[in-house]
């Protein structure tokens, strides 16, 4: 075939060999084939635009940088962090740093949700209406989409609230939480407070925790966890390793990280028993003492079970293992 952009596919030799003259349906990939009679202009838009945006912000005189998806999935990687768009927006270009600071726990999010429909009518899945919609926007001062704060008094729904009113024309509102759904249910409108306008906008939090170890005072990007946590699956190493490891989850969790800043020092051994220290006080030890024990006990009554004719061999080794 001709060397169109459509019409190619990367491919490695031996593959594109043993395809020769086929296309790629008879070859055995049938959802490549489709690919090639999908049309490429959005693509082609992209591309126009970002490269124009680039050279009006090089003639600026501002120091302007790009980089390739490939750089910034390297950069990523290098620095341990999850595959999220405000991470990789760290990562762009070269001049990524080794180690990156975050000052901010949480990551605010933004999502354009628009300012209602045209439509006033309710569809139930077969396309016949369920329900109309109101022809206004506001009742009793509300618009639903509102950030609000309900203080109910009394009844189920008991207590302080805060999320997303939806509205209704008899006063019994309903409160969705951060996910959407619903959670105070019939709440009436003199209980409700706005806190913020509906602007066709909905602002939320999160992002701000470690994948790995789930604490939100993880905010240094470096390998040096992930390094021990691998470690952690290797049987010759674990007894070693678990207790570090513990001792650094208490640490991200309680002390911002100090076990891990010490050991990304270059000269970490000048502080080998200030850290031995903190790692006994932070309990680890004990934890995998215990931890061992319970394993222990576990693995001699499975024995026990499984070989019931050898029970003095069985608590002989169960009185070295007592004793080692």
């Amino acid at each position: 075939g001709t060397d169109r952009v459509d019409n190619l596919c990367l491919a490695c030799h031996d593959c594109n060999q043993r395809k020769g003259s086929k296309t790629a349906e008879e070859f055995g990939y049938p959802h490549i084939q489709k690919q090639v009679k999908e049309s490429l202009k959005d693509a082609s838009a992209i591309n126009s635009t970002r490269w124009k945006a680039y050279e009006v912000l090089k003639q600026t005189g501002l120091d302007v940088e790009c980089g390739t998806g490939a750089r910034t999935k390297m950069n990523r990687i290098r620095l341990d962090l999850p595959k999220t768009h405000y991470f990789d927006a760290c990562c762009v270009g070269e001049s990524t740093t080794n180690h990156l600071y975050f000052k901010t726990k949480e990551v605010l999010f933004i999502k354009a949700k628009g300012r209602g429909s045209r439509s006033r009518t309710n569809l139930d899945r077969y396309g016949f209406p369920r329900g109309y919609l109101a022809r206004q926007k506001f009742f009793f001062g509300f618009q639903t989409g509102d950030m609000v704060k309900a203080v109910v008094p009394r009844g189920k729904y008991q207590g302080v609230w805060f999320g997303e009113v939806a509205c209704r024309k008899t006063g019994s509102f309903d409160i969705k939480g951060k996910d959407g759904k619903r959670i105070a249910q019939g709440i009436n409108y003199r209980y409700v407070q706005v806190i913020q306008r509906f602007d066709g906008y909905a602002y939320g939090k999160g992002g701000g925790t470690c994948v790995r170890c789930n604490s939100s005072s993880c905010l240094k990007a470096g390998a040096s966890l992930r390094k021990f946590r691998d470690q952690k699956n290797d049987l010759t190493c674990k007894k070693a390793t678990l207790p570090l490891i513990k001792a650094l989850e208490y640490s991200l969790m309680h002390d911002n990280g100090w076990l891990l800043n010490k050991l990304n020092c270059p000269n970490f051994t000048d502080h080998i028993s200030l850290i031995r220290n903190y790692i006994q006080k932070t309990g680890a030890l004990d934890y995998c003492f215990v931890l061992s024990d319970i394993y222990m006990k576990r693995a001699i009554k499975q024995v026990e079970i499984c070989f019931p004719t050898k029970q003095e061999a069985i608590y002989e080794l169960k009185t070295y293992l007592e004793s080692s």
